[in-house]
């Protein structure tokens, strides 16, 4: 969009919002997670769902001993934190179809993506 001068503000707007709505439940999923030993930044791994899984996972999966209390604890608070961000993530799902429609009847299509290490 941002190379498209001919493109509808409105157009513009409706993906900026769409994008802004996918960031916060994007990071929950790890897309475009920051690495927090480059940032000093380790508060954001909490919300990193995909990172607080793999940890727990690993630590249950790892041991022959049954599940700690903490891993329990863990388990159950990650539960509803995974099904909402399930639940946003489709709503933009749903959300996107119309969107990418908008941006054809527009003649604006993504750009197309190039080879790795070109």
């Amino acid at each position: 969009m941002k190379d498209n001068a001919s493109a509808p503000a409105a157009l513009k707007t409706r993906v900026e919002d769409f994008a802004k709505k996918f960031e916060p439940v994007g990071r929950r999923f790890g897309v475009g997670a920051e690495n927090p030993f480059e940032t000093g930044n380790f508060e954001r791994l909490n919300e990193n769902l995909r990172f607080r899984l793999w940890g727990l996972k690993g630590g249950i999966m790892g041991s022959t001993s049954r599940p700690t209390d903490t891993q329990m604890r863990q388990t159950t608070e990650i539960r509803p934190a995974l099904e909402k961000a399930v639940q946003e993530a489709n709503a933009l799902i749903n959300a996107l179809p119309a969107l990418l429609k908008e941006l054809a009847d527009a003649g604006i299509y993504p750009a197309p993506v190039k080879p790795i290490g070109q």
